[in-house]
């Protein structure tokens, strides 16, 4: 959740807002994808091991960079109708 809040306030600094704004839904949405598709398994030791961590924080930061490249070409775009 810090992540996701720094990672908010970053990309609102530097005026992002789609960006920004797409991070607290790719929280949720990722958190329950990562859920369903995580495997359980057992370290050498025989404790029980979960993926889930690992998918969510991988699925959570691969949305956050399609939708800052998303802002970025929408930003460039914009900049440039605007100068006509």
């Amino acid at each position: 959740m810090l992540l996701s809040g720094a990672m908010i306030c970053l990309f609102s600094l530097t005026s992002h807002e789609l960006t920004a704004s797409t991070i607290p839904l790719s929280y949720a949405v990722t958190y329950i994808a990562a859920h369903y598709l995580s495997t359980d398994g057992y370290d050498a030791g025989g404790g029980r091991t979960n993926n889930a961590w690992f998918l969510w924080l991988v699925l959570h930061l691969m949305t956050t960079v399609i939708a800052y490249i998303l802002d970025g070409m929408f930003h460039v775009k914009h900049k440039e109708e605007a100068n006509e």
